[in-house]
């Protein structure tokens, strides 16, 4: 019975021990993913910057074409002023862009973290749950022994 039972503590533990690896490998996993997928927002959030940045040219470039067709002087008085605030709008419009995903980075971020501090404590859990388990087990087969011991002494 004694030997059945240190086999069986044995493999247990290293049950245990091997779910908490793969716990923790998925956690290590998802905290990759997260800062790939922040990274990847932060490369979005300028991509869009860029995109929002070109059209505002462009429509600043039709206006002053637009104007210049039809004989309006576009470097001064309410002309000016029209592609002026294009202007300025189409670079609020990009910080804006790069606000809103700093914003969804930071949300990655925190995932990642989460996870690598899930992962130190499904590490620290394993190793406390082995630690508590081998100690039951040896209490188990401690007080197994002394009883067979007791038992033969009696006899």
């Amino acid at each position: 019975m004694t030997s059945a039972a240190v086999i069986g503590a044995g493999v247990s533990l290293y049950a245990k021990k091997t779910q908490g690896d793969f716990e923790a490998k998925v956690a290590s996993n998802n905290a990759q993913l997260a800062t790939q997928q922040a990274n990847d927002a932060l490369r979005l959030g300028a991509d869009e910057a860029a995109t929002i940045k070109a059209q505002g040219r462009q429509a600043s470039a039709s206006a002053v074409a637009a104007m210049g067709a039809t004989g309006i002087e576009s470097t001064t008085g309410s002309a000016a002023n029209v592609i002026a605030s294009s202007a300025v709008n189409a670079a609020l419009d990009a910080e804006q862009a790069k606000a809103n995903a700093a914003r969804r980075a930071w949300g990655f971020q925190n995932e990642a973290q989460d996870s690598l501090a899930k992962k130190k404590m499904i590490k620290r859990a394993t190793i406390l749950g082995g630690i508590g388990q081998g100690v039951g087990s040896a209490a188990s087969i401690g007080a197994s022994s002394y009883g067979l011991y007791k038992q033969e002494t009696e006899v």
